[in-house]
C-alpha cells in the first residue's frame, strides 16, 4: 500500500487552503488527494474518487514526495492542451446557463460555432473549472421576503441562537412535510443493460410535524390526514406539556400557523413556556427542518423504502427514533 507519509499541522493547514481556494481545478484535486492519502486512503479508492487512473495518483503522489508544494502545479508547456480558450469556455459558461441540463446541446453549439468537436466529458471538466457541479435543483418560494422584515428578523432569531448557546432557553424549528411512495430518486449508478424501476403508487401520504433542535434533537408527530391548524394545535400542546424552560419554536407563515385558532392559544402557551417566532415572509432558507426533509428524501432513503406502505412508515419512524444517532446532520 502507499500512503503519504504524517503531515505537520502547518502543511496540512495549506493544503487545506489549496484545496478550498485555489483557482485551479488539478490543483485543488491534487491537494485534497495529498490530504485524503496522509488519512490512509489507498490509491484504488482515490483513484475512483477522483475519476483518475492508480498510475495517474502515484504520479501525484511522487511528485509530492519530490516537489511538495511545486509538484502540485504543472509546469509551463506541460499537460494536455485545451480545447477552447478563455473566451470559448466563458461563451461555454453562457450556453450552460442556457441549457443546465442538456450537455449534449452544448456541445453541438461548440462545433457549429468554433468548429471544435468535443467530448461530453470534455464539456464537463470545463465546467468543473468553472466551478458548476451537478446537483439537485431546488425550488424557490413564489415571492421574496420584505428586505427590512427579514433584516430584522434575521437579527432576532441571532440573538435567540445566541441565548441558545448560553443556556438561557431552548430553541425549536417546527415544520411539517409529506411521504409518499412517489420515488424521490431520480438518478443513480446502473449497470449497463439493466434499469432500476421502482413502483410507485398514488393517493398515501405520511404527513410528519416535526420539532428540530441544534442541541436537543428531533420531536416528531406523524398523520395519514391532511395537516391543519387543528393537528398543529394538538401538536403544539402535547409538545408544551414537555417543557421545562423557556421555549421558543420557529415556524413559517403558513396559514395553519398564523389561523385564529393559533392566535387563541398563544398565552396558554406561553403559560407553558412556549413562545412562538415567525419567520419572515418566503425565508425556508432559516428554517433547519427544511435541511431534514431534504435530508430525509434525498440522502438517507434507500430503494427498499418504496416495496410498499409498511416500509415507507418504517423508514419515516426509523428516522424519527434514530436521529440524532443513527442519522446525523451537521448544521455548521
Amino acid at each position: 500500500m502507499r500512503f503519504v507519509q504524517s503531515l505537520d499541522p502547518l502543511t496540512r493547514k495549506l493544503l487545506g487552503r489549496l484545496y478550498k481556494e485555489s483557482i485551479k481545478h488539478l490543483v485543488r484535486q491534487r491537494a485534497h488527494c495529498i490530504l485524503l492519502s496522509a488519512q490512509g486512503t489507498r490509491v484504488l479508492e482515490l483513484a475512483n474518487l477522483f475519476e483518475k487512473t492508480p498510475r495517474t495518483i502515484y504520479t501525484w503522489l511522487d511528485r509530492w514526495e519530490e516537489r511538495r508544494f511545486a509538484g502540485l502545479y504543472d509546469a509551463p508547456g506541460r499537460g494536455k492542451k485545451q480545447s477552447l480558450d478563455a473566451s470559448q469556455r466563458e461563451q461555454v459558461r453562457a450556453w450552460i446557463k442556457a441549457y443546465p441540463k442538456n450537455v449534449g446541446k452544448v456541445i453541438v453549439l461548440v462545433k457549429e460555432s468554433f468548429g471544435v468537436l468535443v467530448s461530453k466529458r470534455t464539456i464537463q471538466r470545463i465546467l468543473q473549472t468553472l466551478e458548476f457541479s451537478w446537483r439537485r435543483v431546488r425550488r424557490k418560494p413564489k415571492g421574496t421576503p420584505d428586505p427590512e422584515e427579514y433584516a430584522q428578523k434575521k437579527q432576532e432569531l441571532a440573538v435567540l441562537k445566541a441565548q441558545e448557546a448560553e443556556g438561557e432557553l431552548d430553541l425549536y424549528y417546527l415544520d411539517e412535510s409529506g411521504f409518499c411512495q412517489i420515488p424521490y430518486l431520480p438518478y443513480a449508478w446502473q449497470e449497463k443493460g439493466e434499469t432500476i424501476a421502482l413502483e410507485s403508487e398514488h393517493g398515501k401520504r405520511l404527513n410528519v410535524v416535526g420539532f428540530l433542535s441544534r442541541v436537543h434533537g428531533l420531536t416528531a408527530y406523524t398523520t395519514e390526514g391532511r395537516v391543519t391548524s387543528e393537528l398543529v394545535i394538538a401538536c403544539l400542546d402535547a409538545f408544551s406539556n414537555t417543557l421545562t424552560r423557556k421555549t421558543v419554536v420557529a415556524l413559517d407563515n403558513a396559514s395553519f400557523h398564523t389561523s385564529a385558532a393559533i392566535k387563541k392559544k398563544i398565552s396558554e402557551w406561553k403559560s407553558k413556556h412556549l413562545e412562538l417566532f415567525y419567520f419572515p415572509k418566503y425565508s425556508p432558507q432559516l428554517n433547519l427542518a427544511e435541511i431534514l426533509w431534504r435530508f430525509m428524501k434525498y440522502e438517507w432513503i434507500e430503494w427498499w423504502v418504496y416495496k410498499g406502505w409498511p416500509y415507507l412508515v418504517k423508514y419515516v419512524e426509523d428516522v424519527i427514533c434514530g436521529y440524532g444517532t443513527k442519522y446525523e446532520i451537521n448544521f455548521g
